[in-house]
């Protein structure tokens, strides 16, 4: 089933939605990676690391429903965080927003890179959308989505 979604930019005021998205998205990975959540480590780092206004909100009829963050870095666009709240995930949303993403580097002939944790299972729709490994770690994924011509 696919849901359509909208996007838009993120703002200071979207930080408890982040927080929670974090959590609820991410958590059962870093348990069965690092084998803990830990609460007050995971909300500093996430600050750390997060700008809201670098994160594009998805909202199906305008409520929040997960973020994109993605960065251009000259020859690829680089692939942050893409994040979903558990109950809207496998409805298409993910791999929609992947779609549009590929289309605009391709248009600008730049390669699209991510990395995941190696226990999260998405790398699976990666290789669908025509992402390769490019590297690996004991605890990350590397992989590379090159441009192609339409």
């Amino acid at each position: 089933m696919t849901t359509d979604y909208q996007t838009r930019r993120g703002t200071e005021a979207d930080w408890d939605f982040l927080l929670l998205l974090h959590e609820r998205s991410m958590r059962p990975h870093v348990e069965a990676q690092f084998g803990a959540w830990e609460p007050k480590d995971q909300e500093d780092q996430f600050r750390a690391t997060t700008d809201p206004s670098e994160h594009q909100i998805l909202l199906i009829q305008d409520r929040p429903v997960g973020c994109a963050q993605t960065k251009d870095e000259g020859d690829h666009i680089r692939l942050i965080r893409l994040y979903l709240m558990p109950e809207y995930q496998n409805r298409g949303i993910g791999s929609r927003f992947l779609k549009n993403l590929c289309r605009e580097a391709d248009t600008s002939h730049k390669a699209v890179c991510l990395r995941a944790l190696r226990v999260n299972r998405v790398a699976g729709l990666y290789v669908r959308l025509g992402f390769e490994f490019t590297d690996e770690t004991e605890t990350h994924i590397y992989m590379e989505r090159p441009p192609t011509s339409a």
